[in-house]
């Protein structure tokens, strides 16, 4: 079941935030930014929702998605892997990957083009084109006039991979490559001060929820110092 933020205090996000991670498979007690599954929406950044089906992680990343193979909270990283592309290259879905110009993901690795195309005829494909189906570091509008479909996906650009030896290429594919996340100075402030991350939709942005505190801040307050203790005087 799930509830608006704004039908909960912050002290209850505290609580929310602070008990449910996110935990699928190998996947493990996965906080901020992140949200899905037993998590709070308001728990996490909108654009960072992951999904938990037969113990696989997966993210959707500008209309694509991506299995999550590795994440590591220490250095912000996530290994990720074309879904459709986990089991082979014969997907039915011809969506291009593209590179990361986001505010939340940023590849840390860097990438190459390897384009695939499907329906080609043979006897027509440019001499570039191995086999009629692997095409590496090539435009999708420059010779694949043969060919019916093609997609273009992301490689590590010092990945060692034969465009003719087809096990190669699908190994490579399935290894994936790795994004960080960004973890805005808003919520390591806020960890400092005790207080457990969040995110504001109304604001767009980070929030801080805290213990004993009716509303989002940008950090917790500390309580105050007790007043010093008067002493009577002496007769």
């Amino acid at each position: 079941m799930e509830f608006p933020a704004s039908t909960l205090c912050a002290s209850d996000w505290y609580s929310n935030c602070s008990n449910n991670m996110f935990s699928c498979g190998e996947i493990t007690n996965v906080g901020y930014p992140f949200w899905g599954a037993a998590r709070p929406e308001a728990c996490g950044n909108p654009q960072l929702k992951l999904t938990c089906e037969k113990n696989d992680t997966t993210i959707e990343i500008l209309d694509v998605w991506y299995r999550v193979l590795e994440m590591n909270t220490r250095t912000k990283t996530l290994t990720i892997a074309r879904e459709d592309y986990v089991n082979g290259i014969c997907s039915p879905n011809f969506v291009n990957s593209s590179i990361l110009e986001s505010k939340v993901l940023d590849n840390t690795t860097l990438l190459q083009n390897l384009t695939l195309v499907y329906g080609c005829r043979e006897d027509e494909l440019p001499g570039r084109i191995t086999k009629g189906s692997l095409v590496q570091n090539m435009g999708l509008d420059e010779g694949l006039n043969p060919c019916t479909d093609s997609v273009r996906l992301l490689i590590p650009s010092d990945s060692v991979t034969d465009v003719n030896n087809l096990s190669q290429v699908e190994q490579t594919i399935k290894a994936g490559y790795d994004v960080k996340w960004n973890d805005s100075e808003a919520c390591s402030a806020c960890t400092r001060s005790n207080g457990v991350c969040g995110f504001d939709r109304t604001s767009n942005g980070p929030t801080c929820y805290c213990p004993n505190q009716s509303y989002g801040s940008k950090t917790c307050r500390s309580s105050p110092p007790p007043p010093p203790r008067v002493l009577p005087k002496k007769a």
